[in-house]
């Protein structure tokens, strides 16, 4: 490769990992501020809304929310929003699907609406925009987790046997504290994702300035990498 050419790269490179950063910063400080100002919305000036839902394996979150989802024999659905937002928000069902959309422009309420989902089984999530999504205690067979913007989604106390993952821009995905058998990643951007493996395989591929950190143990690793990314065993 010329020097030029060389030089380029490194130039793109740097370029990508300094917008990353700024991106990953930036959420950081969106989480630790939506954690420290949840209490006070859950007493505030807010409603609240049970919706009679159920039969659903899958939950897609578009816009600005804070949800957690949790695995219990029954279904339920609960949504906190401030009242004058009441008409900005739409929670449905489509089939095995749940959906929790945040409607027009958003700018003048900096608290996300909040959302608590009871479900015996979990298939799939879906996140867009802004939003922060929590899931805890699930035993799945086969668990595919996608997310696009600068949302994060995080869970503990999981067991997945497959894994598939896509992200896509400034987004984060936390499994360190979840037990994944095997994971085949689609990453793209400046996606930053952390797992805890079991023993299975690490696949896929991964675009941009992201990073891929797990802990654990694999019997195989073969991600593609094109750019910056970088991948750790912790």
């Amino acid at each position: 490769m010329k020097t030029s050419s060389k030089i380029l790269v490194i130039t793109f490179s740097l370029i990508l990992l300094f917008i990353a950063g700024m991106i990953i910063v930036s959420r950081f400080a969106m989480e630790r501020d939506y954690s420290e100002t949840r209490d006070e919305f859950r007493s505030a000036d807010t409603e609240l809304i049970k919706h009679d839902l159920k039969d659903f394996t899958e939950v897609s979150v578009s816009g600005n929310w804070d949800v957690t989802i949790t695995r219990e024999d029954t279904f339920e659905v609960r949504v906190f929003y401030p009242k004058e937002t009441k008409n900005k928000l739409n929670v449905s069902k489509h089939g095995s699907k749940l959906e929790l959309i945040s409607i027009g422009n958003m700018r003048n309420h900096h608290d996300p609406f909040k959302a608590e989902i009871h479900m015996p089984k979990l298939a799939k999530i879906r996140s867009e925009l802004a939003s922060i999504v929590r899931f805890d205690g699930f035993k799945s067979p086969n668990l595919d987790l996608q997310i696009e913007g600068v949302g994060l989604i995080t869970g503990g106390d999981n067991v997945i046997e497959n894994l598939e993952l896509s992200t896509d821009g400034a987004s984060q995905i936390d499994l360190k504290f979840s037990a994944v058998t095997n994971a085949n990643l689609d990453i793209n951007g400046a996606g930053k994702v952390r797992l805890n493996m079991a023993g299975g395989k690490l696949t896929g591929s991964a675009n941009g300035a992201g990073s891929i950190t797990y802990s654990g143990s694999v019997s195989e690793q073969d991600v593609q990498t094109n750019g910056a990314v970088a991948i750790h065993k912790r």
